[in-house]
């Protein structure tokens, strides 16, 4: 069988609502102004309430970019502290893992390609979950 009529085999035989099939993501976003709280379920049915206590953002003289910045959570209770950076794993608190993707120091009036509305925004996975 040539791979052209294998092909034309399988897309014939396949309802079109069902290929692809539909992926969930296992990782929720959330975000959080400092002092707001919110109860998240998670993909794989688990709940959890995750809070925003502080956040710190370090400025550089010159140019007042965020050189840094520093987000303590409360996950289910248990405090953790998150740096804001994409090269930071998540961490593990609370039954769950966590980081902080992105804070309101990375957004400008006229630029935001965040489209972040709180002070940061975290993302969530179930323990042992994989973060792709």
């Amino acid at each position: 069988m040539t791979p052209l009529i294998m092909l034309a085999f399988v897309l014939g035989t396949t309802p079109a609502d069902q290929w692809p099939a539909p992926v969930e993501p296992i990782m929720l976003s959330v975000d959080l102004d400092v002092g707001e709280s919110a109860d998240v379920i998670l993909r794989d049915g688990s709940k959890a309430t995750i809070k925003l206590l502080d956040l710190h953002e370090t400025r550089d003289d010159l140019r007042g970019a965020v050189r840094s910045a520093i987000a303590t959570v409360e996950v289910n209770g248990q405090r953790a502290t998150l740096p804001a950076a994409n090269y930071a794993l998540p961490t593990v608190a609370g039954g769950l893992q966590i980081d902080c993707a992105a804070t309101k120091g990375l957004v400008r009036p006229d630029w935001n390609p965040w489209a972040l509305d709180k002070d940061a925004r975290l993302r969530i996975w179930p323990a042992g979950a994989p973060w792709i």
